[in-house]
């Protein structure tokens, strides 16, 4: 086969990347959603992670992005989030319209919110959150301080593992959360590679639209802390491309869910990113750096 050589929008940065272990401790309040059987973590399946990418400028003033890639599924006290942020950015001065956080909304983490009370594992909350907050801030100073010059190279794919979960019922006459196989679900995939001068990956990132749901009916995995779904796709971005692995999703409403896992209702067709050279069955960002790039 005759490879195609491409051109792929590419940003000329000065970047950075680090990464912190955010494991809630085991006996903490994680009852996350409507199936649980459970009200605390018993375990660990896979380690949380927070990890930091910073976008430079290559040199003089400009703006700077901070994205934090952080394993929780969301904020039930809004103080909590505002506090967080609050703390990187006073220690690391960003600019409010600087830092990004990005919540995996994984459904196997604990519980964030500083104000529950009489619940199992609650009075872990706080404790976690004040630790949560400080290995955030440590990996985005930690990204600051090790940027380098590099390229950022953008590309685009499919991936069929999310599907629509609004199932009408007819004889009730309301939605339920069930395989609905006419309903439109958002299949774009996107990535994103950071390379040195010298071609060295240094990070990969990907946006996925998906439900992160997959441990809700896996007695091994359910009271276990974990990052559900992203890891796999993490560890094999790691493997395949090279550098940090980390996932950035939206769109993770009640509508997508992952359509394969425990009690899967099909299994998932993926392309390879739009980024690479020749065809695949499953999504990659190994060609990104293959063809040549133009600034933008």
């Amino acid at each position: 086969m005759t490879a195609v050589e491409q051109t792929f929008s590419t940003t000329h940065c000065r970047f950075g990347v680090a990464r912190r272990d955010v494991t809630p401790p085991v006996g903490i309040y994680s009852r996350s959603w409507g199936a649980a059987t459970h009200d605390v973590a018993e375990g660990v399946h896979r380690p949380l992670t927070a990890t930091a990418a910073v976008f430079a400028p290559l040199a003089g003033d400009g703006p700077t992005l901070a994205l934090v890639a952080l394993d929780v599924g969301w904020f039930p006290y809004g103080p909590d989030e505002l506090g967080l942020r609050s703390a990187i950015r006073e220690r690391s001065g960003l600019g409010e319209a600087e830092l990004l956080v990005q919540l995996s909304h994984t459904h196997a983490g604990a519980n964030t919110n500083s104000r529950l009370e009489g619940r199992p594992g609650a009075e872990l909350i706080a404790p976690y959150l004040d630790r949560l907050t400080a290995e955030v801030c440590d990996a985005v100073v930690e990204a600051q301080a090790a940027a380098t010059e590099a390229f950022v190279t953008y590309g685009q794919g499919r991936c069929g593992l999310a599907a629509n979960r609004d199932h009408w019922d007819g004889d009730a006459e309301r939605y339920a959360c069930g395989y609905n196989p006419d309903g439109a679900a958002d299949d774009t995939l996107m990535v994103a590679r950071a390379t040195d001068g010298n071609g060295r990956t240094l990070a990969t990132l990907f946006n996925y639209a998906c439900h992160p749901t997959t441990l809700a009916r896996r007695t091994s995995g359910s009271s276990r802390a974990s990052r559900a779904p992203p890891p796999t796709r993490r560890r094999s971005g790691r493997r395949r491309c090279g550098g940090s692995s980390f996932a950035s999703r939206s769109g993770t409403g009640r509508c997508i869910a992952c359509r394969s896992g425990p009690g899967a209702w099909e299994r998932p067709s993926c392309s390879r990113s739009r980024t690479s050279r020749t065809p695949s069955s499953r999504p990659s960002c190994g060609g990104a750096s293959r063809g040549r790039r133009s600034s933008s």
